[in-house]
């Protein structure tokens, strides 16, 4: 089942490099992922922990746009 999901991945990874790059950024961790799942399995918590950081890294992504470059039209006011 993982050789079928790195295949698809790989497919998308590939196939999405030359025409969106935002959509590889969004395949291309699965890829790495994935393939790191191959020497040695982890138990499902360690799915939950890489989902809570990379919601903790959007988070941080999204305060830092907003504080770090607000909007000219409103601080203009």
């Amino acid at each position: 089942m993982t050789a079928l999901f790195v295949g698809v991945a790989g497919v998308l990874v590939h196939t999405y490099r030359a025409a969106n790059y935002t959509c590889w950024a969004i395949w291309m961790p699965m890829m790495y992922l994935l393939l790191a799942d191959f020497s040695h399995p982890e138990p499902w918590t360690v799915s939950l922990a890489r989902m809570a950081m990379n919601l903790a890294g959007g988070l941080v992504a999204l305060l830092a746009a907003r504080f770090l470059w607000p909007d000219p039209v409103c601080s203009s006011q």
